[in-house]
């Protein structure tokens, strides 16, 4: 989750303007999510004029992570719907 998806995104829309084998790549673009594990596996993009290939790869798996005990369908209950606020507690003696 260290942002590979958004990076391929915007590097298609920068080559966009001279290639058009990259604007039309941008319709087959990586979904970006603060989920980890939304790439399940390799994505071919055919993203150059010359016939080459850009590749969006999932994340190093990690074992506890979230994404690898929770079922896919139940981790949009488990994001954050707002921001944490802190709180102090007084010290007992």
């Amino acid at each position: 989750n260290v942002g590979k998806s958004a990076f391929i995104s915007a590097m298609l829309k920068t080559m966009a303007y001279k290639d058009p084998v990259a604007a039309a790549a941008q319709k087959y673009k990586p979904i970006q999510s603060a989920v980890p594990g939304t790439t399940l596996g390799p994505i071919q993009i055919e993203a150059f004029l010359g016939g080459g290939k850009l590749y969006d790869t999932p994340g190093v798996h990690l074992h506890h992570r979230q994404a690898a005990v929770i079922h896919a369908d139940d981790l949009p209950s488990l994001a954050p719907q707002s921001r944490l606020k802190g709180r102090c507690f007084p010290m007992l003696d």
